[in-house]
């Protein structure tokens, strides 16, 4: 198994990079470690529908980050529909006073 520490903080530049290293590594068995700085990260895609979502970094929120994934998989990907989501399920302002409008114009961008 291969295993990989990433000191890199910048959520962009780790996207990147665990792309790379799955792609360059398909048939090894890789640990990938790393910390990215406060960030909503929104994963895989399948026909504009939202299939996975993670949430990194320390933030201050009422909510368990897993609910705002739980809110997003499932979900049509354009702004309305994760709109609509987030507010579904209380997110709206839950995450240090960032309303669910704002959350969902970055996104759905």
């Amino acid at each position: 198994m291969l295993t990989v520490q990433n000191l890199s903080h910048d959520p962009f530049y780790n996207q990147a990079f665990e792309e790379f290293v799955f792609q360059t590594f398909q048939d090894d068995d890789v640990f990938l470690l790393w910390q990215n700085s406060p960030a909503v990260i929104v994963g895989s895609f399948q026909k504009g529908v939202i299939k996975s979502a993670s949430v990194y970094g320390d933030f201050f929120s009422t909510l368990d980050p897993g609910t705002i994934c739980g809110a997003l998989v499932g979900c049509r990907y354009e702004r309305s529909a994760v709109l609509e989501a987030l507010q579904a399920h209380g997110i709206d302002g839950a995450v240090y006073r960032i309303s669910a409008r704002e959350m969902a114009e970055v996104i759905a961008d």
